[in-house]
């Protein structure tokens, strides 16, 4: 049924309204957060300082909203534990170096969708020249806190009111902390507490949701689920991270007692020599209480790299059993190091290898493949959003309810070519009709030029190659008759 004049008048109107609307709500293209002030680079580094105690007063905090020391904490254990490091910027790199596509949305009229696709390309180049790789590391990087936040720059580019930058902002300077009666208590906020001079300075700073939506990009990430102040993948790793370094004297301590092979004491009355060596000899007397505490001093004070004064009435017998070539330091640390991989990258063979089958290997990788491809969908859906904003700050050229492209990392539809190739002959077989454009473009082979030589064609300038094997002169021809034997 054709529309109606009122029917396209109503439309008109509506676009003009909704491009009106999208006008008022237009982020501004001035900065409004960055650069941070000058107080934002007085980080609280804790140093030998931090203990089991002070940890727990830092959780404490931190779950009453006030992220600024937890944000300082997380980059001092970064910087100061390169395996915590690796971890994390293998995923941040795994990220950065993957290629995203902007892929056509459905339905909508053809129009209005190739319009749009044609523009986010463009966009999308732009981006990539800016730093594209910079932003979508710094997407991921931010669920290692408890949130993260990106504002967009805003530019008149080629005609359009476009996001062309994202820039950084500061994880200490976020917030959940507010007032006890607050009607929105898990607003994520911007809080300059140091400065009284910042816009984003008071009492609790500012909530960025008062702020331009088109504004601020928000990463919330859902890392242990159920309390958003306490998320983030420091907050899995805090424990083995402090056991693994302040506290590391003390655990060696321990591990230097259970460390060494069991030692078993004699008391030998024969004492000392005149060359030096030991008599061995029952003796004609007992050990005195002051024989055996001196013994055990001796005993006590020994470790594998220092040896003890023993007195002459001393001998000692290590017991005959099997220890491991590395010492309990070090298998110790490696245990550490194994937990801080399961948490952020799920196993521990990303980038240690591990002894193990080759099954066990292939597991593991793709166990890996788990969390890359969950930051990947991360940052194409915060990619797609920044598509959407850009649409409906340019009602003028996009027109109103314009279908908005999504950017999709090009690894996400791999095709298994076998799987797919068996399942179109398996299709055929059964009499599905297959347009041979669309198998074409699922497998990405362009449609043939008329004239064009095609694989398994001669070429022009040589004769048609001979089947392998078969000698021309010899050839048998299938329609002869077979030779008569002779009797």
């Amino acid at each position: 049924m054709a529309p109606t004049l009122l029917t396209r008048l109503t439309d008109v109107a509506a676009g003009y309204l909704e491009a009106a609307a999208t006008r008022l709500r237009s982020a501004r293209s001035e900065s409004l957060a960055i650069p941070g002030p000058w107080t934002d680079r007085e980080s609280d580094v804790l140093g030998v300082n931090i203990t089991p105690e002070a940890l727990g007063q830092l959780l404490r905090r931190r779950n009453e909203g006030h992220l600024e020391a937890w944000a300082d904490l997380a980059d001092h254990a970064r910087r100061t534990h390169p395996h915590l490091h690796t971890q994390l910027q293998n995923r941040e790199l795994s990220v950065s170096e993957t290629e995203f596509e902007v892929v056509a949305p459905e339905g909508g009229p053809k129009g209005r969708t190739d319009r749009a696709m044609g523009a986010c390309k463009e966009l999308f180049a732009e981006w990539d020249e800016r730093g594209w790789s910079t932003w979508s590391a710094e997407m991921v990087g931010a669920k290692y806190y408890p949130a993260g936040l990106q504002e967009v720059s805003w530019e008149r580019w080629q005609g359009w009111v476009a996001p062309v930058a994202l820039t950084r902002i500061a994880e200490r300077r976020l917030s959940y902390a507010c007032d006890r009666f607050d009607p929105d208590p898990w607003a994520l906020r911007i809080w300059d507490a140091q400065d009284s001079s910042s816009p984003f300075g008071g009492m609790y700073g500012v909530k960025v949701s008062d702020l331009h939506p088109d504004k601020f990009l928000v990463h919330e990430p859902r890392v242990a689920g159920g309390h958003r102040a306490s998320e983030g993948l420091f907050a899995v790793c805090c424990w083995y991270w402090l056991f693994g370094v302040y506290s590391w004297k003390h655990l060696m301590a321990l591990l230097e007692t259970f460390g060494r092979p069991p030692v078993i004491g004699y008391f030998n009355a024969g004492g000392a020599a005149a060359d030096g060596a030991v008599k061995k000899s029952n003796g004609d007397r007992k050990a005195t209480a002051d024989d055996v505490a001196a013994g055990k001093r001796a005993i006590a004070a020994m470790s594998g790299s220092l040896r003890a004064m023993l007195p002459d009435t001393v001998r000692l017998e290590a017991l005959k059993f099997e220890m491991p070539a590395n010492p309990a330091q070090i298998l110790t640390s490696d245990k550490v190091d194994a937990y801080l991989s399961k948490a952020i990258n799920g196993t521990t063979g990303v980038t240690d290898i591990v002894a193990g089958a080759r099954a066990s290997h292939e597991v593991a990788a793709r166990q890996a493949m788990t969390p890359y491809r969950a930051d990947c969908r991360d940052v194409g859906r915060a990619g797609t959003e920044l598509f959407r904003r850009f649409i409906r700050a340019n009602p003028d050229y996009f027109g109103a309810n314009c279908p908005v492209p999504r950017l999709r990392a090009s690894h996400e539809e791999a095709l298994d070519l076998q799987v797919f190739t068996g399942a179109m002959k398996t299709a055929r077989d059964a009499g599905a009709r297959i347009p041979e454009r669309w198998f074409n473009e699922q497998i990405g082979v362009p449609e043939a030029v008329e004239g064009e030589r095609l694989l398994g064609d001669p070429i022009a300038s040589q004769p048609a190659p001979k089947p392998l094997g078969v000698d021309p002169a010899k050839a048998v021809d299938p329609n002869a008759l077979p030779p008569k034997s002779t009797p």
